[in-house]
């Protein structure tokens, strides 16, 4: 398998040397922008009985985001090139391609909480239990050129190849190693039209409209046997009912469509704990969780989202559910102010939603995590605090489903090229070490580091069909590489009340990509960066 990572020097199939600058921007500031704004008021109520204490929340957030922003863009290999014969396909261009959204989120939820503790005989008890009632909408839509028509923000999206000429000329595309964000880029009514048009949200019609309620009850205990055994119990029931009502065109005279689901979902948790020693505990524990479909509001990326051209097809959705199990152990230190802690684990999930034979989506998609975590905080002295940990995950898709390629109208099987590949953006070994000294009473400076492995983004590969047969070709992985980080702050106490704090991230400037995406595209994390607080207590 061929892993290819984010390129900061290439040539181009012309033959161009292309070097990529740090700080390239492919956004345009006359026509980027993101506009966030968060809401949220709280209100409780609690009463102390005596050993048992009654709770009450209720919660109202709204959320709003609206954004224009340039996700620079290689569909149609413009970077590299194609041909070098054409000036549009000779490589060197990144096409601006736009991702636009408007939008609100909003919920109200109401929590009830009851906890505290009791004995039964020589068995003490420490419960928790709540019942929870929640509802949640959101509505979301896109910028515009034409609310009336519906009409696309003109990008060259239409074009092929791309970075034609004329759209250079009208900043559509721009040079991969010296963009300038500051082109006099123009909103036109199409791609080949010179008729000037506003950017605008579209038509209310064709948002898209996300409702949710859950009811919500669980109820946890844990059970004193001895003062070196203890036992954990609990379990959770959420009723989770969701609808999508797809945004209509904008010259529709339709009436809306809705599709529904309604899930009864059961968790638990159960787990021992054996103190041998007073500052030490052994425990294993098992645990489940779930995740059903339309879970994420409509609000980012979802594997498992509701249908929104069938109802048989949303009915056939099932809930993705996820069981963990996990051993380990802690030891304090040093009369308590160090500990340490080892811990292995398993996490396993089934009902994932893949692609079977013909394109038909199936749930029969499995994960695999099998870990081990080391970590430490606290004092070694007075003076001296540490703290960090180092994880190795083997993180695997068992399966993945299956791919079809289809040959003379002959259609062949094999497993997607996801099947056994690591889990995108998951490391297969991370760090963390930092520690503080207290060089006087008031003067704190500390610093440490982080590791991380290589990360996937994505897999592809190219099939032919030979002696009837699937024969894979070439298989492609998309990373981001490993990569070190170290950070460095210092704190003074002017008064007991009164610090301040520096922190700088990222000291080296070490330029770094912390995240890959399945085609084209990668992170890059930010560089040297400074933070100066004022922390008062009162």
């Amino acid at each position: 398998m061929t892993e290819t990572s984010p390129a900061t020097n290439f040539t181009t199939i012309a033959g161009a040397a292309v070097s990529i600058p740090r700080g390239a921007f492919y956004g345009l500031v006359d026509r980027d922008f993101r506009e966030t704004r968060v809401d949220n008021i709280t209100a409780r109520a609690e009463h102390d009985f005596g050993g048992v204490t009654l709770r009450n929340t209720s919660r109202y957030g709204r959320s709003e985001q609206n954004y224009i922003w340039t996700q620079p863009d290689n569909q149609q290999g413009n970077v590299y090139g194609t041909d070098a014969a054409v000036p549009a396909t000779a490589g060197g261009q990144v096409w601006r391609r736009i991702n636009s959204r408007y939008g609100y989120a909003e919920g109200l939820i109401n929590q009830t909480d009851l906890f505290g503790t009791f004995a039964t005989g020589s068995f003490r008890h420490s419960f928790a239990a709540s019942a929870e009632f929640s509802t949640e909408r959101a509505r979301n839509g896109a910028y515009v050129s034409n609310p009336q028509l519906g009409t696309a923000i003109s990008t060259g999206s239409t074009i092929v190849p791309r970075c034609t000429p004329a759209m250079l000329a009208r900043y559509n595309c721009t040079s991969a190693a010296n963009p300038n964000p500051n082109d006099p880029w123009a909103s036109y009514a199409s791609d080949t039209s010179s008729a000037l048009a506003p950017i605008q949200k579209s038509l209310a019609q064709t948002q898209t409209w996300t409702d949710t309620s859950t009811r919500a009850g669980s109820l946890f205990d844990t059970i004193t046997i001895t003062d070196e055994l203890l036992i954990n119990l609990g379990g959770r029931f959420d009723n989770y009912k969701t609808k999508v009502s797809p945004g209509l065109a904008a010259t529709s005279t339709a009436m809306r469509s809705t599709f529904k689901r309604d899930d009864d979902i059961w968790t638990y948790q159960a787990g021992i704990i054996y103190k041998p020693i007073p500052n030490a505990s052994l425990y294993a524990s098992t645990s489940t969780a779930a995740t059903p479909p339309g879970a994420f509001l409509a609000q980012g990326q979802e594997s498992n989202a509701l249908n929104t051209t069938s109802q048989s097809i949303t009915d056939a959705l099932q809930i993705e559910r996820t069981t963990s199990y996990e051993i380990g152990g802690k030891i304090d230190l040093f009369e308590g102010q160090l500990a340490l802690t080892l811990a292995g684990f398993r996490t396993r999930t089934q009902n994932a939603r893949t692609t079977v034979e013909n394109g038909v989506v199936a749930y029969i998609g499995k994960r695999r995590i099998n870990g081990v975590e080391f970590g430490a905080n606290g004092n070694i002295t007075p003076e001296w605090n540490v703290f960090g940990g180092y994880t190795y995950m083997d993180a695997n898709i068992v399966d993945g489903g299956i791919t079809t390629t289809t040959v003379n109208g002959v259609a062949y099987f094999a497993p997607s090229v996801n099947t056994g590949k690591q889990f995108p953006n998951t490391p297969k070994h991370s760090l963390t070490a930092f520690t503080n000294y207290k060089v006087t009473p008031a003067l704190t400076l500390g610093g440490g580091a982080i590791y991380m492995s290589k990360v996937y983004g994505g897999y592809s590969d190219t099939r032919v069909v030979t002696n009837g047969a699937v024969v894979v070709t070439r298989e492609l992985a998309r990373i981001a590489p490993a990569y070190w980080r170290f950070d460095a702050n210092a704190a003074f106490a002017v008064t007991d009340r009164i610090q301040l704090q520096a922190n700088v991230l990222n000291v080296a400037n070490k330029r770094y990509f912390d995240r890959a995406y399945s085609a084209h595209y990668a992170n890059q994390a930010a560089g040297r960066t400074a933070i100066l607080s004022l922390n008062v207590n009162y």
